[in-house]
């Protein structure tokens, strides 16, 4: 029998997802191709979906959620941005250092 997915293993498999696709999930998660295929066809993720209210980020947006990305223990690795928008990718990993130096005190 399968692994029950946790919350966690959603969240986790969702992200490595939208940021790096089905093998950085796989990597992420530990689970098969097909089970995260199935999971977040459940979740209604699909890749590269964009709302249509959706706001595009600003510097301080980033920041912001990469801020709120370590709060929440999110690697670093897993930031959402390509090599295309590198100053929103630098904004974010930013935050993510900013907290990291916080909760290392």
């Amino acid at each position: 029998m399968a692994k029950a997915w946790t919350t966690s293993d959603e969240i986790l498999a969702t992200e490595s997802y939208l940021a790096g696709g089905i093998y950085l999930a796989i990597e992420k998660t530990g689970r098969t191709k097909d089970a995260i295929k199935t999971r977040l066809k459940t979740l209604g993720v699909k890749r590269g979906d964009k709302s249509a209210n959706a706001k595009p980020q600003t510097s301080e947006s980033a920041y912001k959620n990469g801020y709120n990305s370590r709060v929440i223990g999110k690697s670093k690795y897993l930031h959402p941005f390509s090599n295309s928008e590198l100053c929103l990718k630098h904004w974010w990993l930013a935050g993510w250092h900013d907290k990291d130096m916080e909760l290392s005190q």
